[in-house]
């Protein structure tokens, strides 16, 4: 599965600019891209499958989804992307950060119960956009890979 995601990532990168590939900010962002919508296609496969065919309530469904959807999105980004290996501090930061971020789709799921009829697996996938923002502004602020020591 590792290595069918690094072929995928492989795919991916061809498809930028040589002369931007030459920044390590710019691989680390299109690694995280890549991930984030791996991820994001796992979890609303597994939204519906816990929402439509296991028959979890809407919060239920968003709170499991999403817990197992942060591990395998720290996995991957540690492995893949930032290289930093795992750790504890580091996934306890991770958690906090997207724990914030499953607090916001909540609150949003809820607000989207109140004023909207759509189905509720719609409402569910309508939540993604604005976690997908909380989650890049607060990340790029808070989490910062693995740097080497410099020596001047």
């Amino acid at each position: 599965m590792l290595k069918l995601l690094y072929a995928g990532k492989q795919l991916f990168v061809k498809c930028i600019p040589s002369f931007l590939l030459k920044y390590s900010l710019v691989k680390r962002l299109i690694g995280f891209s890549f991930v984030g919508v791996c991820v994001t296609i796992f979890g609303m496969i597994l939204t519906y499958v816990l929402l439509k065919i296991i028959g979890l309530t809407p919060y239920m469904t968003y709170f499991t989804s999403y817990m197992i959807t942060i591990f395998i999105s720290y996995y991957l980004n540690s492995r893949l992307v930032f290289k930093s290996g795992k750790s504890t501090k580091n996934l306890v930061l991770y958690y906090a950060v997207y724990g914030s971020s499953m607090l916001i789709g909540l609150g949003t799921l809820y607000v989207y119960h109140l004023f909207l009829t759509f189905d509720e697996l719609l409402l569910n996938y309508m939540v993604i956009p604005v976690t997908m923002i909380w989650n890049f502004l607060v990340s790029s602020k808070i989490l910062k890979p693995a740097q080497k020591d410099v020596i001047q």
